[in-house]
């Protein structure tokens, strides 16, 4: 034998050893799935992969191998026949919670745009949501923009694909840290703030707990430049660094408060609030500080060190955009967005495709591209408006919002449409802030909206502001108390 053959066989030889099933069957059959998967696996949940996975870990053959594969059984449709096997009071009460069924999110766009019932006789659960590939009512239009842009930063999806984002789904959305290491299957209890984070990012509660306000999205905005070039940073989102919350600056974390977790932990029962560990008793000797005010004005009114403020959020559908005018606002909190004007915007305009978008509830990829903009967004001194309770809280312009959709041919099949009512706020308090008034400037009709603001509670907290608690003060002497 020749020098070359010898050691073309090798060769051969060496390869074939390397490879698991089906040159390998006995190596395959001892050491099952692992033999191509590399994991790492908990103590608790090292009972073998198929008792979640399900498919064939005797097999020779990868195609035998991955019959009836599960590949997310933490899922919320998969999460009660296989989590629930042993963590079934657990996984009851994930499936009755609030990251689960989406009920505020849904709630409040459906009945914004619904008040009176219109689009069904009840807010819809996320798999319900109306589903029409071309819409043609305003339910099927709504429910598209539900399905593909709003309810991305949930459980039934698996994360945007920035750092920062990447996510199990269901169960796994909290307990499995996939950034610190895709290949790990090591479930935890206690969830950290990196994993809070992966849905709580841009400028959604929690992200400002960390002093952080995401730019708008006009290509003007972005900043820094190293090198004449972008500098992309976590979340796929650049932000302005502020003030963060008091309590992380002492070293809190997320579940310090929120001791319940998403899906409400049977061991805490105990609810934390302000009160909690500042106690009114000790308090009361400040003026606001008694028990009568704390029930009419919430801490943030005062507390609150700044806020973001979103007006005119313009949401447009179009199935076959121009997709160069786009390129100035592809970096828009949505990586499906970059990827498609980039890419086709390198293209000439003959070889353009039509836009498509996935649905993060059936994850199927379907037609038309959600886009977003705003007439202005910017970080701003707290807002504080009336409930039809009268208590006095911190408020957002959170429903002032608009829907378009532009079909393949152009045609405008829906123009501007905005909300009619919905909320539980029935006066905003336009002098309540103190200097020049963006909002009265560009959108005055807004304070005559009340439904189009929301309560919301910033996660700025810091010393009070002396002027918003003297206007408090004052507001609380009108009344009484």
């Amino acid at each position: 034998m020749t020098l070359i053959k010898l050691c073309f066989v090798l060769l051969l030889a060496g390869i074939l050893c390397a490879c698991d099933a089906p040159y390998g069957p006995d190596q395959f059959k001892t050491r099952g799935c692992t033999a191509c998967h590399w994991v790492r696996i908990d103590k608790a949940h090292n009972i073998g992969c198929t008792a979640c996975h399900m498919g064939d870990a005797a097999s020779h053959s990868m195609e035998s191998a991955h019959q009836g594969l599960v590949r997310h059984p933490a899922s919320p449709e998969n999460m009660k026949r296989f989590c629930g096997k042993c963590h079934e009071e657990r996984v009851k009460r994930a499936a009755e919670s609030d990251h689960f069924t989406l009920r505020d999110e849904i709630g409040y766009v459906w009945k914004a745009f619904f008040p009176k019932g219109q689009g069904g006789a009840s807010i819809p659960a996320p798999q319900e949501i109306r589903k029409e590939k071309y819409p043609w009512s305003l339910q099927g239009l709504v429910g598209d923009m539900l399905r593909k842009r709003c309810l991305r930063c949930h459980v039934w999806y698996q994360g945007d694909g920035h750092e920062g984002t990447r996510r199990g789904t269901g169960c796994a959305a909290c307990h499995l840290n996939l950034e610190s290491s895709p290949f790990d299957h090591i479930f935890r209890q206690a969830v950290d703030d990196s994993q809070c984070l992966s849905c709580h990012y841009g400028n959604f509660t929690g992200w400002d707990y960390y002093g952080r306000f995401e730019k708008d999205y006009p290509s003007g905005f972005r900043a820094p430049l190293e090198k004449g070039r972008h500098v992309r940073r976590t979340h796929g989102v650049e932000w302005i660094d502020m003030t963060p919350d008091v309590h992380l600056q002492k070293g809190m974390t997320c579940s310090d408060c929120h001791v319940k977790g998403p899906c409400g932990s049977a061991n805490a029962t105990k609810t934390v609030t302000c009160v909690s560990c500042h106690e009114l008793s000790v308090l009361s000797v400040r003026p606001g500080h008694t028990v009568e005010a704390a029930s009419s004005v919430s801490c943030t009114v005062c507390h609150a060190v700044w806020a973001p403020v979103e007006i005119g959020r313009s949401l447009m559908r179009q199935d076959m955009p121009d997709y160069e005018e786009w390129l100035r606002l592809s970096v828009q909190n949505s990586l499906e967005v970059e990827k498609l004007c980039q890419a086709q915007s390198a293209l000439k305009f003959e070889a353009w495709q039509p836009a498509v978008m996935e649905d993060k509830i059936d994850h199927s990829i379907e037609p038309g591209m959600w886009f977003e903009g705003f007439i202005a967004r910017r970080f701003w001194p707290v807002m504080a408006g009336i409930t039809s309770d009268g208590r006095m809280v911190t408020v957002r312009p959170l429903l002032d919002i608009s829907i378009s959709y532009v079909d393949s041919d152009e045609m405008i099949m829906a123009d501007n449409i905005q909300p009619v009512g919905v909320a539980d706020i029935t006066a905003i308090l336009p002098d309540f802030s103190p200097g020049p008034d963006f909002i009265s400037f560009l959108r005055p009709e807004l304070y005559e909206k009340p439904w189009l603001w929301l309560e919301f509670t910033p996660h700025t907290i810091g010393p009070a502001d002396v002027f918003r608690t003297i206007r408090v003060n004052r507001w609380l002497e009108e009344r009484g108390e």
